[in-house]
């Protein structure tokens, strides 16, 4: 569809920006299929703490190798993780809404 709006074949005069829409769809369709949220988030936390292994298991009980502000500010990361694949969903279905009847000639 992207293709063909930004083609000759299209009648009408929003063609580019339709085209325009489609591809924003698509990116985000993209992003939210490959689901890296966790590690975009994660990233901050193992410039500043490396590859730390957060917990170990010890007779059936999980023993924490790091102080609760590290374990702390790891959980931030999935929450943060959690919040952005909720906007980005919530964005694809907002441009999905509005736009859809544009996307046929």
């Amino acid at each position: 569809m992207e293709k063909f709006f930004n083609s000759d074949k299209s009648w009408t005069a929003k063609s580019e920006g339709i085209a325009e829409q489609i591809h924003e769809i698509k990116l985000l369709c993209k992003k939210l299929m490959e689901d890296n949220y966790l590690e975009e988030a994660l990233k901050p936390f193992e410039e500043k703490y490396g590859d730390v292994e957060l917990f170990k298991i010890v007779d059936h009980k999980i023993e924490h190798n790091v102080d609760e502000d590290i374990i702390s500010e790891h959980r931030e990361c999935g929450k943060l993780a959690d919040r952005n694949r909720e906007e980005d969903k919530n964005m694809l279905f907002d441009l999905l809404k509005l736009n859809i009847e544009n996307f046929w000639d």
